[in-house]
């Protein structure tokens, strides 16, 4: 994997580039002549939504256990 592969800009943009392609080929509107469930703009918002908050949760997670074990002075067992 590069160095990029889980900055914020490619995290969203795996969200973003396809949404905002399915859009500009009109792809989302042929699939709504199709099926019934709609893929309107509440499903992109969730899905940023949950990865801004998993990546605030995730930030927090790392950073507790990077001071638990500074506190400990020992390296973890990975």
């Amino acid at each position: 994997m590069g160095q990029n592969d889980f900055s914020d800009e490619a995290l969203f943009g795996s969200i973003d580039k396809p949404v905002t392609k399915f859009n500009t080929q009109y792809i989302f509107k042929r699939e709504s002549m199709i099926w019934t469930q709609e893929h309107g703009d509440h499903n992109h918002l969730f899905m940023i939504t949950w990865l801004k908050r998993r990546l605030v949760f995730l930030d927090e997670h790392f950073a507790r256990l990077d001071i638990h074990f500074l506190n400990k002075n020992v390296a973890p067992n990975l």
